[in-house]
């Protein structure tokens, strides 16, 4: 028997996290799945309330990612503590300011047997480029060109100086037409909006996973989920809400910090926000929002733009005192000053928490949702 968890987080990587093992130790995830050459034949079931758009490996929306992150892999990848390692590139560095070396492994194999060599990098970038989502575009970016120096050795130019270009290709994945990549799983079925099944890959080049088979099932009602996890239906929910933590048993939950932050950012052309004073008065008069009761997840507040475990956060940097300022209130009078409220979508639940504080203000709100995909 193993004993079954619900998560909380934004990416399960089965390949990397090992979420299933009744001595749950959060310091041993990466021995946990990996290793084993005698699988386990009963699959495991994840249920995600969201489905896949799109299996393809130029296309990492988050929901897409949950899944694909287990079909494909980049050049490098983050460990357990967000520190970067080698996966389909053994070795790299740079040559000059402006040039990268990638050293590639030679044993990898795609999902059909096609060998993976630096032609493939190459042509996955090109596709990225004309095939991708807004999100991957801009991670690649700032490239101007990757070169094939011999099948085992790329060369990527940058346009100008980024150093944290290896951090931007743990998202970039290789891939090949039909959804084939050269992860631990291939996908065996995918029954759009409904289930996608993947099969561990038996030609893998690194150690093979523990689970043979893994199902992630969607199921958008959330009391679903819970009656099917007590029933033993499923094994692992991701991303459940407040109240269902508070009903579950102890040790049946496991979190993992995000890597967002949202923020308000100004935009100082405007003859309005240009003036230092009102964004100070802004600043130190809006009320943090209540984001557990806006999206039903857990939120804390921020103290800075980068969260935990992302590169630029400082644990000395303290949280706001949002102290008021009432007497700039003589600036501002009700109603007179219009903005515009830029917003993504995906955070329209907050948007009238924010929108309303403004007016208290003396702003007169024009919401503006954008498209994500733009």
């Amino acid at each position: 028997m193993y004993k079954r968890y619900i998560f909380i987080g934004l990416i399960i990587l089965i390949a990397l996290i090992g979420f299933i093992k009744k001595d749950f130790i959060i310091n041993e995830l990466p021995s946990l799945i990996l290793g084993s050459q005698n699988f386990n034949e009963k699959p495991i079931k994840i249920v995600l309330k969201n489905p896949a758009t799109n299996l393809s490996p130029y296309n990492i929306e988050h929901d897409n990612l949950i899944r694909t992150s287990n079909v494909y892999e980049g050049l490098v990848a983050f460990d357990g503590g967000q520190k970067i390692i080698p996966s389909l590139a053994y070795s790299w560095k740079n040559t000059d300011k402006l040039t990268w070396e990638f050293k590639l492994r030679r044993e990898v194999v795609f999902h059909d047997n096609h060998k993976f060599d630096a032609s493939s990098v190459k042509k996955s970038f090109e596709n990225a480029q004309k095939q991708g989502n807004s999100k991957i575009k801009n991670l690649l970016s700032t490239i101007k060109e990757i070169k094939v120096k011999n099948p085992s050795l790329i060369q990527i130019t940058t346009k100008k100086i980024d150093p944290i270009l290896p951090k931007k290709l743990t998202q970039f994945y290789i891939g090949r037409s039909g959804n084939i990549g050269t992860g631990p799983y291939k996908i065996q079925k995918w029954e759009k909006d409904k289930k996608l099944s993947l099969v561990a890959f038996k030609n893998y080049w690194s150690k093979l996973p523990k689970y043979k088979n893994v199902d992630f099932i969607v199921i958008k009602d959330q009391k679903k989920q819970k009656i099917d996890f007590d029933k033993g239906l499923i094994d692992i929910i991701a991303k459940i809400n407040l109240q269902m933590i508070d009903r579950l048993k102890q040790n049946q939950s496991s979190m993992r910090p995000g890597f967002e932050v949202g923020f308000l950012m100004f935009n100082v052309s405007d003859p309005i926000f240009s003036k230092k004073s009102i964004r100070e008065f802004i600043f130190n008069n809006l009320r943090p929002i209540p984001m557990e009761d806006a999206i039903d997840d857990l939120a804390p507040h921020a103290s800075q733009f980068a969260a935990p475990d992302v590169d630029g956060f400082s644990h000395d940097i303290p949280m706001p005192n949002f102290e008021r300022i009432p007497e700039i209130n003589n600036i501002l009078r009700v109603g007179t000053k219009k903005i515009t409220l830029n917003y993504s979508p995906n955070i329209k639940k907050i948007i009238p928490l924010i929108k309303n504080q403004l007016i208290n203000f003396g702003f007169n709100i024009k919401k503006n949702p954008l498209d994500s995909n733009k």
